[in-house]
């Protein structure tokens, strides 16, 4: 069974220490990625068995919001992943749209660790 994080969180919130990590893990991935349309998927499973799917694109250079970009889905499942180091299976993957040819690079968590 699979589910999307339910909703974002409160506008000025401080984020919970695996948020923080998560923020800070997807951060790293899109400078990594540099300017250009990019496509991001998380899967994440909880430990009841279901697991979080999230999806987003985005378009750099750019100020990003994870609030309002849609983004804070994929860094609530890479959190989901982040805060249960048993988790049998997590990744993320970036796919991005440029020219002359597209690129896809993949990401496991494991032990709490991208």
């Amino acid at each position: 069974m699979t589910s999307a994080p339910a909703s974002p969180p409160p506008i000025g919130a401080a984020p919970a220490p695996g948020r923080r990590r998560a923020a800070f893990a997807l951060t790293q991935v899109l400078d990594a990625l540099g300017p250009g349309v990019h496509r991001l998927c998380c899967s994440a499973q909880e430990p009841d068995g279901r697991y979080v799917v999230a999806e987003a694109a985005v378009t750099l250079p750019g100020r990003l919001d994870l609030a309002l970009e849609g983004l804070w889905q994929v860094e609530a499942a890479l959190d989901a992943a982040f805060r249960d180091a048993r988790a049998e299976f997590a990744v993320l993957i970036a796919q991005t749209f440029a020219e002359p040819a597209s690129l896809a690079c993949g990401w496991r968590v494991s032990g709490g660790r991208l």
